[in-house]
């Protein structure tokens, strides 16, 4: 097939994919939903730019959905293009596609790609808290590549840019940031700093009705309390993950899974911190985040040695 495919003079191959597009749609009928994934490929080779943009944004959502992530990007990467094309398209429609691509690049721990797709989302956002919002994309990028430098000087530039910004939209970015920043110093080995940063995230999270970063600020609240010597129980990691599954987001209930992890590994109770792991393993899996997998599958392993059980 590839070598009679390398045969064909470009304006065929054109021809047999609009043909192929054509009789895709005809196949589909009324629901298409099946098929996007195909529309995209066929639309996108006959150079039809206009049914290219339309279907390869919906097979990208598709596959995202799926934490297909790879498959994600490879359709979103052939909207952008087809935008370029065009030169019709709105810089918000483009803008949220290179959002999109950005996410799925995270989850494929891509995270060069991801920044890069953050700042020009970012350089497309109209309005401050479009900016923002990019930015702060971009910073949790940064910070999942252990560039934590970086990563604080973003957080610090959503603050700038929400600055003289009232708004509810606003408070919530700006909460999210303070929580990014109090991880960053949690990385950064800087607990004190960490834990003062967090317990101002929850403060301004919970006026805001911000759900996302107060449960990520929680969750550091918990750790450092822990990691300080202070007397902490479980409420605060449950709440966060109350949260997380509230909304759906099964990156931070892995992340807690993770969490409570280490805590009862710490006590000894080793049981039940391996379900924890299993759980945050699964969870990471259904996303596609193989880092967060491959994380707990090492504590799984290190567990096992504790117990004695080599093999």
């Amino acid at each position: 097939r590839d070598a009679a495919y390398e045969r064909l003079s470009f304006a065929r191959r054109r021809q047999l994919h609009a043909r192929a597009a054509a009789i895709t749609r005809e196949a589909g009928g009324d629901d298409l939903d099946g098929m996007v994934d195909l529309l995209s490929l066929h639309h996108f080779r006959a150079q039809q730019y206009a049914e290219a943009w339309t279907y390869a944004r919906r097979a990208g959502d598709r596959a995202r959905g799926a934490a297909a992530n790879m498959a994600a990007a490879t359709h979103y990467e052939r909207a952008l293009t087809a935008a370029r094309r065009l030169g019709t398209v709105g810089p918000d429609e483009v803008g949220e596609v290179w959002t999109h691509l950005g996410d799925v690049c995270v989850g494929s721990a891509r995270f060069d790609e991801a920044r890069d797709a953050y700042g020009r989302a970012a350089r497309l956002a109209v309005g401050p808290e479009m900016v923002a919002g990019a930015i702060l994309r971009r910073a949790r990028a940064y910070e999942r590549a252990g560039r934590f430098s970086i990563a604080l000087r973003d957080t610090a530039k959503v603050v700038s840019v929400l600055e003289d910004v009232d708004s509810v939209e606003a408070d919530r970015l700006a909460a999210r940031a303070l929580a990014l920043r109090s991880g960053i110093r949690c990385a950064q080995e800087r607990p004190a700093d960490s834990l003062r940063l967090a317990e101002t995230a929850v403060a301004g999270a919970r006026a805001a009705g911000e759900r996302e970063g107060l449960a990520q600020a929680l969750l550091i609240v918990d750790g450092m309390t822990r990691t300080l010597g202070r007397p902490a129980g479980e409420q605060n990691a449950l709440e966060a993950l109350g949260i997380y599954e509230e909304l759906g987001d099964l990156t931070g209930q892995s992340k807690v899974h993770n969490n409570l992890a280490f805590e009862l590994y710490y006590v000894g109770d080793w049981d039940r911190a391996l379900d924890h792991l299993e759980q945050a393993r699964a969870a990471a899996e259904r996303t596609g985040d193989t880092v967060q997998s491959a994380l707990a599958t090492a504590f799984v392993g290190e567990i096992r040695v504790c117990q004695g059980r080599i093999e």
